[in-house]
């Protein structure tokens, strides 16, 4: 009877590992597999893609679009024109003022003048001078008065003198200058007018020549004055009231006007 009731007990044993190779051994279904990663669901399905004849049209497509649109890009770089500042202002550009090419792109610069002459006295009216230029699309005048002041008398300096000189241009346009001279040296006082010809020209609808300008054509006025005439001052002893002083009455002076313009060439 005891060895009846011990193999039951040895059965189960026996059992119980056969139970237990058996889980450890059998294999795991498809319900308990790991699953794929994306990547690789991806990776695969871009390669079936790949094999098929729609893959290899489309990839030859975007090869082909690829480079047309390199080539018009290009072709675009290499067309565009980098313009100067001047050009834009003077519309050569797609916004320059005005609008339109330079009208006197092929034109040269040249020049003309007109040598004056006279005398002014200190403190006394401005001295009218008038310059008739016949040119036409004249864009700049250059005015320069010159003096020489006398030299210094017996044991006195001579103080400078100031000159002032004003150009009016036939449409109004108005600039003026003023300086002394340097002791012992010749006074000049440079004046300058100028515009930009080429831009009022295009802004001017009213013209039938834009070629023609004849804004600055005619009449300048040109006014010379001594403003301040330096006397002669002793050089010893105390002079509180300028008893020793010798006036100078004012002085002769040279004027020479320049002026640029837009001819044909």
């Amino acid at each position: 009877m005891a060895d009846d009731q011990q193999l039951p007990s040895e059965q189960k044993a026996a059992s119980s590992t056969t139970t237990s190779s058996s889980v450890k051994d059998t294999p795991l279904g498809p319900a308990d597999a790991a699953h794929p990663g994306i990547m690789t669901l991806l990776y695969k399905g871009f390669f079936d893609w790949f094999k098929t004849k729609k893959a290899k049209a489309a990839i030859v497509a975007f090869l082909l679009i690829t480079v047309t649109m390199g080539g018009i890009f290009q072709f675009q770089h290499d067309t565009i024109k980098a313009i100067s500042l001047s050009e834009a202002i003077a519309g050569g550009g797609s916004s320059g003022g005005g609008g339109g090419k330079d009208p006197f792109a092929k034109f040269t610069d040249q020049t003309g003048k007109a040598p004056l002459s006279g005398n002014s006295q200190a403190g006394a009216a401005a001295s009218a001078q008038k310059v008739v230029i016949a040119d036409k699309n004249v864009f700049q005048i250059v005015a320069v008065v010159s003096w020489t002041d006398e030299a210094d008398s017996t044991r006195h300096t001579n103080q400078p003198d100031t000159f002032e000189i004003q150009v009016t241009s036939p449409d109004g346009r108005t600039s003026k200058g003023s300086a002394p001279n340097e002791h012992g040296k010749e006074g000049v006082v440079e004046v300058v007018l100028a515009r930009n010809i080429t831009q009022e020209v295009l802004n001017n609808k009213d013209l039938k020549k834009k070629t023609q300008d004849m804004t600055w054509t005619g009449d300048w006025n040109i006014t010379v004055a001594c403003t301040n005439a330096g006397a002669q001052t002793p050089i010893y002893g105390p002079d509180p009231i300028h008893l020793r002083d010798q006036a100078d009455p004012g002085n002769a002076w040279k004027l020479d006007v320049n002026w640029t313009f837009k001819g044909q060439p």
